[in-house]
């Protein structure tokens, strides 16, 4: 049975990496996405992301009429029909 699933983690792999934990996220993200998971990895947009090789682009807001969040980076890995 796949399941939505909503990770958040300080950093992940390749976006960006400082320790451990960002080989965890990223490789933990991706096994859960190849077993038929729905998964969204929420990271904060750091400066050193490179944005135009991830085709980053502003979280819409849940408000409308509020402005997009600019410093959140949601990484989308969904199961392709």
């Amino acid at each position: 049975m796949a399941h939505s699933i909503c990770m958040l983690a300080s950093e992940a792999t390749p976006f960006a990496k400082t320790g451990g934990l960002a080989d965890v996220a990223g490789a933990l993200t991706k096994q859960l996405h190849a077993t038929g998971h729905d998964v969204r990895l929420v990271l904060p947009l750091y400066v050193q992301v490179d944005r135009a090789a991830h085709g980053v682009t502003p979280v819409e807001p849940l408000t409308p009429g509020e402005p997009a969040y600019r410093d959140v980076l949601v990484v989308t890995f969904v199961k392709r029909v």
